[in-house]
């Protein structure tokens, strides 16, 4: 996270001030823009309860938009594990790996059911 951080700075569009945070750049659009970006009256502090702008990604979330998670294939595949396993679902599975995945690399190779 420190390495994105560094990153957006070295771009221009972020700045750190020690002990207060780090700030996003406001952008004119202009991509040629050469003027100095950390001033008060060109920035937006990043706090975590502010709206993100459409256009802005919330790094304080760790969460990609909600358009692009494929629910319906979540659904789905939880249904289908919760059909199988039942209340085992939410249960560890063995220390030595998943049963039938090691049986299956065990058939494919040749050798006997892994018991």
């Amino acid at each position: 996270m420190v390495g994105a951080y560094k990153l957006l700075e070295q771009n221009g569009y972020v700045f750190s001030r020690a002990g207060s945070g780090s700030y996003v750049a406001e952008s004119t659009g202009r991509p040629d823009d050469e003027s100095p970006a950390g001033t008060a009256a060109d920035t937006v502090e990043v706090m975590p309860n502010r709206p993100v702008p459409a256009s802005g990604i919330d790094f304080a979330t760790v969460m990609p938009p909600p358009d692009l998670l494929p629910i319906d294939d979540f659904k789905n595949i939880l249904i289908e594990v919760l059909d199988r396993d039942k209340g085992n679902a939410f249960s560890y599975q063995d220390s030595q790996g998943f049963q039938p995945l090691r049986g299956a690399i065990l058939t494919s190779a040749g050798d006997q059911d892994p018991g």
